[in-house]
């Protein structure tokens, strides 16, 4: 993800209509409280005022890494909020990343799956 997050990141230094890349960590969002659309305007910090416009032309791209690190307690419910969020925003480049033990068929998200194989000792080295 991080890998993707810097190429994203150069392709929208050198083209003003690429969009940016915005990482964020899933962890992180423990406030059951909080809806995902504030969660993300403060994951975004210093972008979080024009986030609204990046998003609604396509010039954002989310990167949300760790869906299965949203406290527990809150999964049912989040992972709602994260789907209906991409069924407004469709178009938008988002990539998700979370274990495959801790994706339930019955959570899945509208997106196309792909599932990375462990690595082998050789690759790790």
């Amino acid at each position: 993800l991080f890998k993707l997050a810097a190429d994203l990141a150069d392709a929208a230094l050198f083209d003003r209509a690429a969009p940016v890349p915005l990482l964020v960590r899933l962890g992180l969002w423990t406030d059951a409280h909080e809806p995902f659309d504030a969660f993300l305007r403060r994951a975004a910090a210093e972008l979080a005022d024009g986030l609204p416009a990046r998003l609604a032309t396509r010039r954002a791209s989310l990167l949300l890494d760790g869906l299965n690190e949203i406290p527990a307690d809150q999964h049912a419910e989040k992972y709602r909020q994260v789907d209906r969020f991409l069924t407004t925003y469709r178009d938008l480049l988002v990539v998700v990343t979370c274990r495959e033990q801790d994706y339930p068929a019955d959570r899945a998200l509208a997106l196309d799956r792909v599932t990375v194989a462990p690595l082998d000792a050789v690759r790790i080295h």
